[in-house]
C-alpha cells in the first residue's frame, strides 16, 4: 500500500503543478490578449487579475467580456474607410450643394481661397480662415458659440464640430482633422493632426505639433504638452512627436489638402469664397 500511496501523492503533486502552471499561463495569455485590444492600463490590469484570481471562471468571463476587435483590426478598418472615402466621386451631381445657414442672427464667414465641398453644412457663427477647406458631408454647427477655423486647415469628410454654451471651438492654422472626427468646444493649436474617427471633448486642449491617433478619445478638460502623440480610450501621451513626423504627417499633409482644395475650386465644386 505504501508504494501506491506514494504514487497517488506524486500524481496529485503533478496535477497540482500542472493546474498552477495552467492558471498562471492563462493570466499571462489574458494580459497579452487584452493588450492587443485596448491601451487602457486599468482595463488591462483588471482583465489579468480577474483571470489570475478566478482561474477557469475568470478566463470564461474574460472571453465573454473582452473587446471583439483588436487595435490592429480597428486601425485596418479605419484605413479601409479612408480608402473608400477617397474613392468616392466628388462630382456635384452626387450630392447636395454646400449649405451656409444663418442662426441666431449669425452667418458663416468664408475666408479668401477657402473651399466648402458639396453636402457640407456650416451653420451659424462659423469663421473659416483663408485657404481652409471643409470636405464632403461635414457638419459644423456654431449656434451657441463660434467655431473658429484657422488658415490652411482642412476638416475632412464626415466630421462633426459643435460647441458648448458660450464656449467656442478653436482650431489653429494648418491643422488636419481626419475623416469622421468629432470636435466639441475644444482647442486645437496650429499644425496638429486629429486622426480618423477620433473624438476631442469639451474643454480639452491639444497643443501645437501634437497628433491624436485614429479612434482616440481625448476626455473633457484634458491638456497635454506640445508634440504629444495621444492614443487610446481615454487618450494618453505615448511619446513625443518626432521632427520627421511633424514634417510628413502634419505640414506636408496640410499642404496636400490645400492643393486638393485648390483643384476642387478650379473644377467648380466649391461654394463662394470671400
Amino acid at each position: 500500500m505504501e508504494p501506491l500511496g506514494r504514487g497517488i501523492t506524486v500524481v496529485l503533486a503533478l496535477a497540482a503543478a500542472f493546474a498552477a502552471a495552467a492558471w498562471v499561463a492563462g493570466a499571462i495569455w489574458a494580459h497579452y490578449d487584452i493588450g492587443r485590444r485596448t491601451q487602457d492600463l486599468y482595463v488591462r490590469m483588471f482583465a489579468t487579475l480577474m483571470v489570475l484570481l478566478l482561474g477557469p471562471i475568470g478566463a470564461v468571463l474574460y472571453l465573454i467580456l473582452r473587446p471583439r476587435e483588436t487595435l490592429d483590426d480597428a486601425y485596418l478598418r479605419a484605413l479601409q474607410e479612408e480608402v473608400l472615402l477617397r474613392d468616392m466621386d466628388p462630382s456635384p451631381t452626387d450630392g447636395a450643394a454646400p449649405s451656409l445657414l444663418s442662426i441666431n442672427g449669425r452667418a458663416p464667414t468664408i475666408g479668401r481661397g477657402a473651399f466648402v465641398a458639396p453636402g457640407a453644412k456650416l451653420i451659424g457663427d462659423v469663421r473659416l480662415g483663408d485657404g481652409a477647406s471643409v470636405w464632403y458631408n461635414t457638419v459644423i454647427r456654431a449656434d451657441i458659440a463660434p467655431v473658429i477655423i484657422g488658415a490652411g486647415t482642412n476638416i475632412q469628410d464626415g466630421c462633426v464640430l459643435h460647441v458648448d454654451p458660450g464656449v467656442a471651438l478653436r482650431i489653429g492654422a494648418d491643422v488636419t482633422v481626419g475623416h469622421m472626427a468629432v470636435l466639441h468646444a475644444c482647442t486645437i493649436e496650429d499644425e496638429s493632426l486629429i486622426g480618423i474617427q477620433s473624438t476631442v471633448l469639451s474643454g480639452a486642449h491639444v497643443r501645437r505639433h501634437s497628433v491624436v491617433g485614429a479612434a482616440a478619445l481625448v476626455p473633457e478638460n484634458k491638456e497635454f504638452p506640445e508634440r504629444s502623440l495621444l492614443v487610446g480610450v481615454p487618450a494618453r501621451p505615448m511619446r513625443e512627436v518626432s521632427e520627421q513626423e511633424i514634417q510628413h504627417l502634419i505640414i506636408e499633409r496640410a499642404a496636400e489638402y490645400r492643393a486638393l482644395a485648390a483643384d476642387e475650386s478650379d473644377a467648380g465644386h466649391n461654394t463662394a469664397a470671400g
